[in-house]
């Protein structure tokens, strides 16, 4: 799986002398812009990383898996398709492989999850929606936040847990891990 970053790095692509900004992986695009990824799903079912160099824009589909590293970085939007039948996997595990303490929190606002990991030296923020209205009631999401192969949740419990409590809630701390 590649990283746009290690084909776009500077935006300095081209091909006969012509800056190229969309790249296409066959399950998905990618179209780079001088802040920006923005991911855009083709085919369902696809696998990739998301980039640390730039704020991404991920227009997921069915049974996407979408990989973050655990590397500080800039925000990410993820737009879900949302469906249940083939939920999509938020793979965390890049953050969780070590043994410092690594927190996640999540706060939820009418039909958006904000996710948040912060560890000693930076953080990282995902802002989940859904893609269409149809597909819209992500509090009934099967989407998997992957943590570790001992630990996951689905979006419709890290609903639960936020809002019963205003700002952001502690949803996992790498050093549970350990007890």
């Amino acid at each position: 799986m590649l990283d746009p970053s290690m084909i776009l790095e500077n935006n300095n692509l081209s091909f006969f002398g012509k800056f190229i900004s969309e790249l296409d992986f066959y399950n998905y695009k990618v179209i780079s812009s001088q802040n920006t990824y923005i991911y855009k799903v083709i085919i369902p079912g696809a696998h990739f990383y998301i980039s640390t160099n730039k704020t991404s824009y991920i227009w997921g589909e069915r049974n996407c898996h979408y990989y973050i590293n655990g590397d500080k970085q800039p925000p990410h939007f993820i737009y879900l398709n949302n469906d249940n039948k083939n939920p999509e996997t938020i793979n965390l595990s890049g953050f969780t492989d070590t043994s410092e303490e690594i927190r996640f929190y999540a706060s939820t606002i009418k039909n958006k999850c904000i996710l948040k990991i912060v560890w000693s030296y930076g953080s990282c923020e995902l802002t989940l929606r859904p893609k269409s209205s149809i597909l819209s009631d992500l509090s009934a999401s099967e989407t998997v936040i992957y943590l570790n192969e001992n630990n996951l949740l689905l979006l419709k419990e890290v609903f639960e847990l936020s809002k019963k409590t205003n700002g952001d809630t502690l949803i996992y701390n790498t050093l549970w891990q350990y007890e």
